[in-house]
């Protein structure tokens, strides 16, 4: 699973991977490169909790987009109770 994600980042600029998985509590980083500012994975990522990521994905939208100066984020959820950050 992990070469296929590292895969996915490499062919489309994307520079950290963050997967929050409800029932675990866990929050599996993959990271390829640096973002111009690291603010925005902070408050999403790093200041908050599993729970909160979840919660924050499951809208009748299926992705959101966040921006924050030059660097931006597709927050989705997935079946299966996760939720992914593409940060670029």
């Amino acid at each position: 699973m992990e070469q296929k994600i590292l895969t996915f980042m490499k062919e489309n600029g994307i520079a950290v991977f963050a997967e929050a998985d409800r029932t675990t509590g866990a929050v599996h980083i993959e990271k390829l490169g640096d973002l111009e500012s690291w603010d925005l994975f902070q408050q999403l990522v790093l200041y908050s909790d599993v729970e909160t990521l979840c919660d924050s994905t499951r809208s009748h939208f299926p992705f959101q987009v966040w921006g924050q100066g030059g660097t931006g984020c597709l927050l989705s959820w997935l079946d299966g109770g996760k939720a992914v950050a593409l940060f670029f």
